[in-house]
């Protein structure tokens, strides 16, 4: 396979405490979903909407000025967005608000939009079932340009949940679920293509080629926006 050379500018590691029962076998998938960046948890405990949640990114990073990338943590055995990092929940990385929208530049075919339409879950504009979301994770960042709709490589792609803006921000948790899940068999299958072996045996220096090919980016928006606007460029 031909995958896209990228230079790694920084990795940061999480300052996120991560303790109790994970879901995974190694430190290294528990992290896979904050990328290697630097974050900090968002306080979900006392935001209860999409709204909500969106209002706070846009104080901390476009107000504060914040420069840590924001978290949340999932809880699998639960299988819901949670507060703390016990029992179970690991962080995840969820992209901030861009602040000037004119500056911001994308390309759709790297981005997978899910949108959860009242009862429906959409996928590309299509409505599919909750256990279509993990291939069609593989499908996006695995495409290697089979299919002009997806993206051509795993490098610099990003998951969209678009939703209503006063839809509680607990109606995500099974779609977030599928999307954490096929994210780690995906990134298990890019692991074995690249260097033969899981994400658990990797060495130092293959663990850092690793996150050179695939980053996860997650992002919130909701549905009367007329274009998207949350995404974390290269570095």
């Amino acid at each position: 396979m031909n995958f896209l050379k990228i230079t790694l500018v920084t990795i940061f590691a999480s300052i996120l405490i991560i303790s109790g029962c994970k879901p995974y076998n190694c430190s290294r998938e528990n992290s896979l979903f904050t990328s290697n960046y630097l974050v900090k948890p968002i306080p979900f405990d006392s935001l209860a909407s999409v709204e909500s949640t969106l209002s706070y990114l846009q104080n901390q990073y476009c107000v504060l000025g914040d420069t840590i990338l924001p978290a949340f943590y999932f809880n699998f055995q639960k299988n819901k967005i949670t507060a703390s990092s016990k029992w179970g929940s690991i962080p995840v990385l969820i992209e901030p608000i861009p602040c000037d929208l004119d500056m911001i530049e994308y390309n759709l075919n790297s981005i997978l939009e899910i949108n959860l339409d009242g009862n429906n879950i959409l996928i590309e504009g299509k409505r599919m079932p909750l256990d279509s979301i993990a291939p069609y994770i593989s499908f996006q960042y695995l495409n290697y340009g089979k299919n002009p709709k997806f993206s051509d490589f795993p490098t610099g792609n990003g998951i969209w949940l678009i939703t209503e803006l006063k839809r509680p921000i607990s109606d995500l948790n099974d779609i977030i679920g599928e999307v954490l899940k096929g994210y780690h068999q995906t990134a298990q299958t890019l692991s074995y293509g690249l260097f033969g072996k899981n994400i658990c045996d990797l060495n130092e220096e293959e663990w850092e080629k690793f996150n050179q090919r695939m980053q996860f980016r997650l992002s919130i928006k909701y549905s009367d926006e007329i274009e998207p606007t949350i995404q974390i460029g290269n570095q």
